[in-house]
């Protein structure tokens, strides 16, 4: 049985609670990180490249400042941990809705996975 992570991203983000998640930005990356191991690195495989792209730098980049980026003006994030408040809900958002759109890319074949 494969496991349907679109559907599990929505459902973690709107009860992050029930999956023991304190609603910190650094939880989430961690939570994805660990569905990531479980599929062997597969599941996150293009993701860098496509944040890069939608970006418009960055390929160097670890995947989560790449998301923090492009939830918030790049200037204004340095590092992951430069969240909080406010700031710190809308990039927790981009990064669901940025997985969702690569998920929906990546299963239409309009991303290439290495």
């Amino acid at each position: 049985m494969e496991m349907d992570f679109s559907r599990l991203f929505k459902d973690a983000q709107k009860h992050p609670d029930a999956y023991g998640l304190n609603r910190r930005y650094r939880e989430f990356v961690a939570f994805v990180n660990g569905c990531n191991s479980a599929t062997a690195g597969h599941l996150l495989d293009g993701f860098p490249e496509h944040l890069a792209e939608r970006l418009g730098s960055g390929g160097n980049l670890y995947w989560a400042l790449l998301v923090a980026k492009l939830g918030v003006s790049p200037g204004e994030i340095r590092r992951v941990d430069d969240t909080s408040g406010e700031v710190e809900k809308q990039i927790v958002s981009c990064l669901f809705a940025e997985l969702l759109k690569f998920f929906e890319s990546r299963d239409s074949g309009d991303v290439a996975v290495n």
